[in-house]
């Protein structure tokens, strides 16, 4: 008989999961099930990457709240960069995943569409400082 462990996942770690998962549209026990539709594998890299990211888990106990090794966590974090850098529908949905997570935890809004009108609004104050910034660097440079 096979031998069984149970882990206890960290909240913070399911607190990720559950954005990407709500973010991807795809169920958490799928994310770290073994399907691997192009789809499900890009949403458990991007929550394996934004947990590497943050620093508090060990690649081992990141790889065992996924039902995976350490290995398969470490090829997630190098695959992640290619992708971000070449993939623009991979880097959109990264994109989103980290700013509603930065974004107070991401649990304040109902659906996706609240998370990317809210990042909109974000966009368009930044976009606005930096158009005021750079009018007043204009003044200054050719007053």
């Amino acid at each position: 008989m096979a031998k069984i462990t149970l882990h206890r996942i960290d909240p913070e770690v399911l607190k990720i999961m559950n954005i990407v998962s709500h973010i991807s549209e795809i169920p958490v026990d799928v994310i770290t099930g073994r399907k691997r539709l192009r789809e499900i594998v890009s949403a458990r890299r991007i929550a394996m990457f934004l947990l590497h990211d943050i620093g508090r888990w060990s690649t081992t106990e990141i790889g065992a709240s996924f039902n995976r090794d350490h290995a398969t966590v470490i090829h997630a974090v190098k695959t992640h960069y290619d992708l971000y850098k070449y993939d623009r529908s991979y880097k959109m949905l990264f994109d989103i995943c980290k700013a509603a997570i930065e974004e107070n935890g991401g649990f304040n809004m109902k659906n996706k569409d609240d998370i990317i009108a809210k990042l909109t609004d974000k966009i368009s104050r930044l976009e606005a400082e930096l158009d005021a910034k750079s009018r007043q660097l204009r003044e200054i440079l050719f007053t």
